[in-house]
């Protein structure tokens, strides 16, 4: 609720008693000490960054905004100020609220007392398992009232991210203009490519993915773990001189962020501000290639959070089913299983920085597509001076290797599992290798929205067999020869899971004979419309030239003439001649045992 004071936390195995006591006592520290000034200097500026974020892109609202803020007006009578009031109002109120104010507050939401304290635990239930009491509870909070604490010290780290002058700044070589997406592409002096597209789709929104070829493909057994968290590790990691917590505090009041993430075949930095804030993220993304730093306290806060969620996922039904998929789409390949709690112990985090600065370490290989509101003649020089600065070799150009293990022909895993709550799933996979073309790619998306549409209808509509269901087509390019993926996904009533699993069987079956006129139609009319919507999107801009760089195919020109010229007869026939010709078709069922 709005109206209260809350924390909450998650507690380390058997520690339940403990985190209250933590908790408490963090209130206890604010209630008596208040909070610091540069705590509350950074949360005014992130307050205020976001409200200026949303005041910028006040013009192109989504509709969900609109609807959340009249649902909260009419269940809780929340206010509906127009935006430009708001963000004025606030741009004069804000800054001008002492630190003072708000530490007066803190003692009305935070008693001393059990006056207005309620205190909850919502517990794993299992066998064994020993449960707080009321008096236990009772006890850890007078525990952490009775505890004398000093007030909390705020360490910030008063430095920029990036000594520019310790950097030599490159130089933008060359430069050719591609017309049929709109955008320059410039070839840098360590032989990194980066291409600017210029958009007006969100006035606050710059966007930049840069990627090479290589990823997890190019790593043996000894790092499969390691590959598995590499996305987590480095996201817990600092950079440059600051720590993962002071890179937060520094941050503060900043639109910007960047990652480095592993694919199968790619490795990948993905980055985003606002367009006064790009240099930060350029900044950022320098330090992301060039100087990831090792922290191991929040190493160990990931490894705590990982054990805390693998060593009970055998009790999930969810989580055992998802680990039946991986395991037999995959052919049992431990590449591609889940994680489980006997893995951990062969994370190492020194490997895993060693990964990211051989998968970095030659930008020379990369090429950054950059989308969004920026200006042209401010961002060039921030190219050079930290995308064309970093280092690189004429070293030949990497590849992946082939590691792709999907499994062949039909394969059925049907499997029982012992739950308090009966549950049923489903899981379908047909595939085939199919040429990486526009019309491959429509045909399989229309497939798999023709086949969802046929599922809703017969199993969950007429049968009341599934709480929902759906299918969905799309292309796996993770190996030499791309596959034309089609796949259904049924959680289904577990009493007529039978049912359920005939009527998936049938709808591709019945499909393979005719395809629906009007089902076709709105399909049609529903990616016409959505193409609309998603070219005004920069997300979409970035995936398109990606796709244009990677494969030289052109998703975006002919989409609409593609989409036209689909009938029943070709939609049927891509269906029957490519996909099921294969006869590579996946099951995997689960279903609860009898009590």
């Amino acid at each position: 609720r709005d109206d209260c004071f809350e924390l909450i936390g998650i507690p380390k195995e058997g520690k339940d008693m403990e985190t209250l006591q933590v908790l408490y006592r963090e209130a206890k520290r604010a209630r008596e000490f208040g909070f610091t000034a540069t705590e509350y200097e950074r949360a005014k500026a992130d307050y205020l960054s976001g409200l200026e974020k949303r005041y910028t892109n006040r013009d192109k609202r989504k509709n969900d905004e609109y609807g959340n803020a009249y649902r909260d007006h009419y269940l809780d009578n929340e206010p509906i100020p127009p935006l430009d009031m708001l963000y004025q109002t606030m741009q004069q109120i804000a800054p001008n609220i002492p630190i003072q104010i708000i530490n007066q507050m803190v003692p009305e939401l935070i008693s001393a007392t059990d006056s207005n304290l309620v205190v909850m635990e919502f517990a794993q239930e299992k066998e064994g398992k020993v449960y707080p009491t009321e008096q236990a509870m009772a006890a850890a909070i007078a525990a952490a009232r009775a505890e004398k604490i000093e007030a909390y010290v705020d360490n910030v780290k008063n430095e920029p991210l990036v000594d520019v002058t310790t950097i030599k700044a490159g130089k933008i070589t060359k430069e050719t203009e591609n017309k049929t997406f709109g955008y320059k592409e410039l070839t840098l002096s360590n032989g990194a490519t980066v291409i600017l597209k210029k958009t007006d789709f969100k006035d606050d929104e710059v966007q930049m993915q840069a990627f090479a070829k290589g990823g997890k493909s190019l790593y043996g057994a000894s790092d499969y773990t390691n590959l598995k968290v590499f996305d987590y590790a480095i996201g817990i990691s600092g950079i440059g001189n600051f720590s993962n917590t002071e890179l937060t505090k520094a941050l503060a009041g900043k639109e910007a962020n960047a990652d480095l993430s592993l694919g199968n075949t790619r490795q990948y930095l993905t980055a985003h501000s606002t367009p006064k804030d790009i240099e930060t993220m350029m900044q950022m993304s320098y330090l992301y290639f060039t100087a990831v730093k090792k922290d191991e306290k929040q190493f160990q806060n990931l490894m705590t959070q990982l054990e805390m969620g693998l060593k009970n996922k055998s009790l999930s039904p969810d989580a055992v089913f998802s680990d039946s998929i991986a395991n037999t789409m995959y052919s049992h390949n431990p590449r591609f299983a889940n994680p489980d709690v006997k893995d951990l112990k062969d994370i190492n985090y020194d490997r895993i920085l060693e990964i990211a600065k051989e998968r970095f370490q030659n930008a020379g290989q990369f090429t950054f597509v950059i989308c969004g509101n920026f200006d042209e003649t401010t961002i060039r020089p921030l190219i050079e001076q930290y995308i064309a600065s970093l280092p690189a070799t004429k070293a030949k150009a990497e590849d992946f290797n082939e590691i792709m293990t999907l499994a062949k022909g039909e394969v059925v895993n049907q499997f029982k599992v012992k739950t308090e709550s009966p549950k049923a799933t489903a899981r379908e996979l047909w595939y085939a290798d199919a040429p990486y073309t526009l019309e491959n790619i429509v045909k399989i998306d229309a497939v798999g929205q023709i086949l969802s549409m046929i599922y809703l209808k017969t199993i969950r509509e007429d049968e009341s067999a599934a709480y929902s269901c759906g299918a969905s087509g799309y292309f796996n390019n993770s190996s030499r020869q791309p596959k034309a993926m089609l796949q259904a996904y049924c959680p289904m009533n577990p009493d007529k899971s039978e049912l359920a699993v005939r009527l998936l069987h049938e709808g591709i079956a019945n499909m393979s004979k005719a395809v629906d006129a009007d089902q076709l139609a709105k399909v049609k009319e529903y990616m016409l419309k959505q193409i609309d919507v998603d070219a005004k999107k920069n997300s979409y801009w970035v995936n398109t030239i990606t796709t244009f760089k990677e494969y030289g195919l052109d998703v975006y020109t002919d989409y609409k003439k593609t989409v036209e010229a689909l009938t029943v007869e070709n939609v049927r026939d891509f269906l029957n001649n490519i996909i099921l010709k294969s006869g590579n078709h996946i099951e995997i069922i689960m279903t609860p045992e009898a009590k």
